[in-house]
């Protein structure tokens, strides 16, 4: 037994040699991948230099939801860690937390959320077009 556990660690360590030595980081990975797509843009697609640029800088923007979406995500869980769980809010938080328990629901659930947010900004532009006319 203690062979198998000597063996498992230096395979481990090996690994994590290996890795630290010729495995990017991912600042590398994340320049890479972006020259990556310029050239493909610029090749593939025979779009401009400068209207490459610009369209991956403003698709950067996009994501700024996401990481929002995360954040709130981040709190309410530290909230939930704190001792908020007791609060009528934490309590209502932590029953719509722990709805997908199985794993049909766990699988559904991103669905369900992806499509509950196409129908709201859906109702939310279209309230908005009502009231400020198109364009």
């Amino acid at each position: 037994m203690s062979a198998l556990i000597r063996f498992v660690g230096n395979l481990g360590e090996a690994l994590s040699r290996f890795s630290q030595r010729w495995i990017p980081d991912s600042w590398g990975v994340c320049m890479m991948l972006t020259v990556m797509a310029i050239l493909l843009a610029i090749v593939g697609a025979g779009a401009g230099l400068n209207e490459t640029v610009l369209a991956w800088g403003g698709g950067m923007w996009s994501l700024l939801e996401l990481a929002m979406q995360v954040t709130i995500a981040m709190i309410a869980d530290a909230r939930k860690s704190s001792g908020m769980a007791g609060t009528t809010l934490g309590t209502s938080a932590m029953t719509f937390a722990s709805l997908p328990y199985r794993p049909a629901t766990v699988m559904a659930w991103p669905a369900f959320k992806a499509v509950s947010t196409w129908v709201n900004r859906l109702v939310t532009e279209t309230c908005m077009i009502s009231r400020n006319g198109p364009g």
